[in-house]
């Protein structure tokens, strides 16, 4: 598993990134942290919702 440090870093490897945030609120957490990750590192972030 990634970390959240080595997230961003692995993620630059590709043009586009897809993330699913979960319904489960314990994995939720996980989404936001990799979310602020993508911020920190620079991405251009872009959100939707999915019903």
């Amino acid at each position: 598993m990634l970390t959240t440090s080595s997230f961003a870093d692995f993620a630059t490897a590709f043009t586009e990134v897809v993330d699913f945030v979960p319904y489960e609120d314990s994995l939720k957490q996980l989404a936001r942290e990799r979310y602020k990750a993508y911020r920190v590192a620079g991405f251009n972030l872009n959100t939707a919702t999915w019903k």
